[in-house]
């Protein structure tokens, strides 16, 4: 008994019955691997929503700077996002080797960002000694603002920099659709099981 015990976790429950044990390790494993293509199916359904304009346009400001901050990752970047109080403007500092830069996200739905914000937010990358500034908006800047991020170096990430430039193509969701074929055999989407395992104690 001792020989099965650490390997076989729970084996005593069911008294040696290696039928019915190798039966629940199957279908522990089925529910898992379910499970597991559940969570991918929701990875895959947020990432085909972050290819729409209306995604972007309907997250609140919060939730903006952090999948903000995920595009940066998905570049390469360390991201930090900021505490809400005294951040000075600067929502999330990115990282990547010895480059560091501050971002502002602007998540504006009916306006553009105006030259006072990025003065504001320029000054405090001066106070702080920091090269590179981000502004992140939805609808850009205006003429006046762009043209004096031009002159400090701010670069602007605009809605289209942060969805697709190609056509936009959707994944396929993975199948999890569980059918029990015989006594033998269950599908779960792509993938066949046979539950005949375990049926002596040879097996």
């Amino acid at each position: 008994a001792l020989k099965y015990d650490s390997q076989f976790p729970g084996i005593k429950e069911v008294e040696y019955d290696l039928s019915t044990y190798g039966i629940n390790c199957i279908y522990s494993m089925i529910d898992k691997l379910v499970s597991f293509t559940n969570a991918q199916n929701e990875l895959i359904r947020k990432n085909n929503l972050r290819q729409t304009r209306q995604y972007w346009f309907d997250l609140d400001p919060f939730d903006f700077e952090k999948e903000v901050a995920y595009w940066f990752e998905r570049q390469g970047y360390k991201s930090d996002i900021t505490k809400k109080t005294g951040d000075g403007g600067v929502d999330i500092i990115i990282y990547k080797e010895n480059y560091k830069a501050y971002i502002q996200c602007k998540r504006y739905t009916k306006s553009k960002v105006d030259r006072p914000t990025l003065n504001a937010f320029y000054g405090v990358m001066c106070a702080d000694n920091i090269k590179q500034g981000l502004v992140v908006t939805l609808l850009g800047t205006t003429n006046e603002a762009q043209e004096f991020a031009d002159k400090v170096g701010i670069k602007v990430i605009t809605i289209e920099d942060l969805i697709p430039k190609d056509s936009i193509i959707h994944n396929n969701l993975l199948n999890t659709n569980t059918n029990q074929i015989n006594n033998y055999w269950i599908e779960i989407g792509n993938i066949k099981l046979n539950t005949n395992a375990y049926r002596t104690r040879d097996d």
